[in-house]
């Protein structure tokens, strides 16, 4: 289900130009993350059947979440850098196989010294105080952004 509500919503991210809707697009996935979370930590409590079903809605709205926010982000860092942009995709790209590599086993960790519950809310606390930091950081960092700038204009041949 992750991957249905990536791909699903990646339609739609994708075409969000404007930046003040990309900084919501961040706000939103990170929201989406930490509720996702959350809700994870609390399935512990529920009997089989309601543990797998709610399990895939929530890996549906993680799927959601990692839409917007890998969509959002990376067209806002690919806009403000210039010239330097492989440069800056390459770096987003490596710090992101580092999170996907380095996640599971840091979550391993954790569980097996505090438990299920644990893990979820420790994360969703990273999420929770991570959030407002990378919002902050990506609207000073790309106040010079225009807003009507749009990844379909057939002049410009470079990558948005």
């Amino acid at each position: 289900m992750y991957m249905v509500g990536s791909i699903v919503t990646s339609f739609y991210t994708g075409s969000i130009s404007k930046r003040t809707h990309l900084l919501w697009g961040v706000a939103l996935g990170n929201l989406l993350n930490f509720i996702a979370l959350v809700g994870f930590s609390l399935i512990e409590d529920c009997n089989a059947i309601q543990t797998y079903y709610i399990s895939v809605i929530l890996r549906l709205i993680i799927g959601i979440a990692q839409a917007f926010l890998c969509s959002s982000a990376s067209t806002l860092l690919i806009r403000s850098v210039g010239n330097e942009k492989p440069y800056y995709l390459g770096l987003l790209t490596a710090f992101y196989s580092i999170a996907i590599c380095t996640g599971p086993m840091i979550g391993a960790l954790i569980y097996v010294d505090y438990g299920f519950k644990m893990t979820f809310l420790g994360f969703a606390a990273i999420v929770a105080v991570i959030a407002p930091f990378s919002l902050i950081t990506l609207y000073y960092a790309t106040k010079h952004v225009k807003d009507d700038e749009t990844p379909n204009d057939k002049t410009d041949t470079s990558i948005h």
